[in-house]
């Protein structure tokens, strides 16, 4: 590639986790890319802590308040809005990028201008256990996102042109509670162009109770039901909207909502008999093992549901 290496925005939102998130700005300033990295850690309702700003020749860091809508969807936009480099990174601030990350996604990006996207494989920590997750394929398609959600396509593993935004819009701020904004910005731009990925573990996903979505399925039930109106693709890929509604059964469940959980599982076999997200949701809602306590067993493999 060009010996020139084009700069690189990283966003960090964060809501009170300042170890966390220190940690995962660290880790991003550490990088071996020989390139420039700008830092911007967008604070979402609460004071901006000044005193982690860093100014060098190559590494910086700035901060600031989200000026969109509270969450972090609003806290993307804030940050894509105040992004200079030619690449935008994402970094959720309870992860940690490995110190190899950004240099081998740049790499394929500028050797592949008709691709706008990269994403890389994880390691997903649970409690003392450790899972890898990487993906065989080198591009991933808009029908591979709705088939799948791709875990492997985290938002701390994204990085993209900063010229998408205006080609795809901004992340949504619509989501109920911001559950599956990157998902649903995913879905956009793979429909843009192929997303590349590097099938490397590159970044640590820390699961469990630091996640702002753990239990709230009513949430999750709302958000769920959001994007399936958004996207009515899904409809002519049967396997595709069976996870979704398989998702909505499991989040119905969790609230103790029986009759609704089992009617929406049953709709869910009907489109993809195989679809174990439905018959989950079945189990939880008998209350054979609860909702939380199956995502927490599902999470200690790096997996959820």
């Amino acid at each position: 590639m060009n010996t020139a290496w084009p700069d690189v925005t990283a966003i960090v939102c964060t809501h009170n986790r300042p170890q966390m998130m220190r940690r995962a700005v660290d880790a991003i300033v550490a990088q071996e890319y020989q390139g420039r990295i700008d830092v911007l850690v967008v604070f979402d309702k609460t004071e901006p802590d000044t005193s982690i700003e860093l100014t060098s020749p190559n590494r910086s860091v700035r901060v600031m308040s989200n000026v969109r809508k509270p969450g972090l969807a609003g806290g993307r936009n804030t940050g894509i809005a105040s992004a200079s480099g030619t690449y935008v990174a994402f970094c959720d601030d309870d992860d940690e990028w490995l110190p190899n990350k950004l240099t081998p996604q740049i790499e394929v990006l500028e050797a592949n201008p008709d691709i706008h996207t990269a994403v890389c494989g994880l390691e997903i920590i649970y409690d003392d256990n450790t899972v890898i997750r990487t993906l065989e394929s080198e591009r991933l398609t808009f029908d591979d996102f709705l088939l799948d959600r791709i875990m492997e396509a985290h938002p701390s593993t994204v990085v993209f042109r900063r010229t998408l935004d205006a080609k795809i819009g901004p992340v949504d701020q619509d989501l109920p509670g911001g559950y599956y904004e990157d998902y649903e910005w995913l879905l956009r731009a793979s429909k843009e162009s192929p997303i590349a990925s590097i099938n490397e573990p590159l970044v640590k996903i820390l699961w469990g109770g630091t996640s702002y979505y753990t239990g709230k399925f009513e949430m999750i039930e709302n958000a769920i039901k959001h994007l399936m109106a958004e996207w009515p693709e899904f409809d002519a890929v049967p396997k595709g909207k069976a996870r979704l509604l398989g998702q909505l059964a499991f989040a119905q469940a969790g609230q103790g909502k029986k009759g609704e959980a089992v009617k929406t599982a049953i709709e869910t076999i009907k489109l993809d008999f195989k679809q174990p997200r439905a018959y989950l949701a079945i189990v939880a809602s008998t209350g054979i093992l609860s909702a939380n306590k199956i995502l927490a067993e599902l999470n200690k493999r790096g997996r959820g549901v």
